[in-house]
């Protein structure tokens, strides 16, 4: 969803392609290393994202800014929620939702995937970021011999309580039941 929502505003040149790259690969090292602003706290490898981040266009000086508005930007990082946070000084207002998580990449990398929900929400609808439960009886009638079910799954999910409970009411459990055997056989 996260990349279909990014391509539908990058065709709508709402999204910057550097602003992308950097999403994706990381910035290149900054030519002068500034000392750590949020020592104690923040990574070096944070400090130099972020400083990296200062390359592009739209976050010219958001290093030096981010010294000036260190204690704000401490209570971002110890937010629960950072990606729900407003960012101190100038960047709350100066950034679109996308530049926005690039700065939350740099500081709290650990809820990028919250901001990512976030953000599909907040374009795509809600609708985008929910599972979504399939109807099995729907689905077996544009299926045929020739045209199977292939189910593609993503980390977590387990289709097989709605695969038995459909073979049940199809009549179908006993078949189910002993491809399972002798699947279990030729292990």
């Amino acid at each position: 969803s996260f990349l279909l929502c990014v391509r539908i505003l990058m065709n709508e040149d709402a999204i910057d392609l550097d602003d992308w790259r950097f999403l994706i690969a990381g910035g290149g090292l900054p030519d002068e290393q500034l000392d750590n602003a949020g020592e104690g706290w923040l990574s070096d490898r944070s400090w130099t994202e972020l400083q990296s981040l200062n390359l592009l266009s739209k976050f010219k000086g958001i290093a030096n800014t981010f010294k000036e508005h260190v204690e704000g930007f401490r209570a971002y990082f110890d937010s629960s929620e950072p990606h729900r946070a407003a960012l101190p000084g100038p960047w709350q207002e100066q950034l679109t939702h996308f530049q926005k998580l690039l700065i939350l990449k740099c500081v709290r990398p650990d809820k990028f995937t919250n901001a990512m929900q976030d953000f599909i929400a907040a374009n795509l609808g809600e609708q985008f970021i929910e599972p979504q439960s399939t109807d099995l009886s729907l689905v077996y009638k544009d299926s045929s011999p020739t045209t199977p079910l292939i189910f593609v799954l993503s980390v977590g999910t387990d289709p097989a309580a709605d695969l038995y409970a459909f073979a049940e009411e199809m009549k179908f459990s006993s078949v189910l039941s002993t491809t399972e055997e002798r699947e279990r056989e030729r292990e």
